[in-house]
């Protein structure tokens, strides 16, 4: 039982990772696992104690933060990246002055401006909003994502965003697909719309798959679109959506003609929509 996952712990070949001691420490077992923890941050074993670091910020205690804070000034350089993304993780905007200075640290600029995003709050807006017009275009991109992730508003990112999209590279667009994904903003959404219909197949199927994430009813209408997409890859995953949020009223008019699509894989996406649909209509 809980006893034997303990003892685990001591030697490091069987020590359990980040989910498990995170589980341990609800169910009544916090005191040891920060026990464990506060000697693990101080090993030479790095990969024990990223993960302790990661099961710090699952926890999210006030002991758990201090623990992850005194392990963040242990380590050094590039080093931190593991417990910056921890801190990120905890979402207090409390801790944003802990992380914000590392956004200079060679090797550790991208992580720090995600978990400041994630942390949210002005500070954490005021931190990036720098990195909006960086030299580089994958900094920018970063920063697009974590202003609005830390709840700035559309107007202050904007000008960054459109000068993105109006990059020739197709990957500087297909990166902000990616990052755009999950982002609950509305100019997250409109921009992953947008980029449902690029020229760029691979800045269509990012767009879209990033559209999957947090799929809505809302957005019905860019699935049905994507579903007519010359490319297979994107009308699965815009199928795959259509069956998460579509209703009934889709099933003749954009999945049933897909049953004698060319690609088998078009033909099984489409039924499944169908089935997922259906199962969700309630009982008459």
């Amino acid at each position: 039982g809980v006893g034997w996952l303990l003892a685990q712990f001591e030697d490091p070949r069987k020590a359990p990772g980040a989910d498990t001691m995170a589980y341990l420490a609800t169910r009544g077992h916090e005191d040891a696992i920060l026990e464990i923890a506060g000697t693990t941050i101080s090993s030479e074993d790095e990969r024990r104690r990223d993960e302790v670091y990661l099961a710090l910020a699952r926890i999210g205690t006030p002991r758990a933060k201090e623990l992850l804070l005194a392990g963040l000034d242990r380590e050094h350089g590039a080093r931190r990246k593991t417990a910056i993304v921890a801190i990120g993780m905890t979402g207090d905007p409390a801790l944003t002055s802990k992380i914000a200075k590392f956004t200079n640290t060679q090797g550790l600029v991208t992580a720090t401006i995600e978990a400041l995003g994630k942390l949210g709050g002005q500070d954490a807006i005021d931190a990036l909003s720098g990195f909006l017009t960086h030299d580089e275009e994958l900094v920018r991109s970063y920063a697009v994502e974590a202003m609005l992730r830390a709840g700035a508003p559309a107007e202050a990112v904007a000008p960054a965003l459109e000068g993105l999209l109006a990059s020739e590279a197709s990957g500087v667009r297909q990166e902000v697909a990616l990052r755009l994904g999950g982002v609950d903003h509305d100019l997250a959404r409109a921009t992953l719309a947008d980029l449902a219909t690029d020229p760029d197949l691979g800045v269509r199927l990012e767009a879209m798959r990033s559209l999957l994430r947090g799929a809505t009813p809302a957005q019905v209408d860019v699935f049905v679109a994507g579903a007519a997409d010359e490319n297979y890859e994107v009308q699965a995953v815009a199928l795959e959506a259509i069956g998460r949020v579509g209703t009934a009223d889709l099933i003749p008019t954009t999945l049933e003609p897909l049953y004698d699509a060319a690609v088998p894989y078009v033909r099984i996406a489409a039924a499944s929509a169908v089935v997922e649909i259906l199962a969700r209509r309630p009982a008459s």
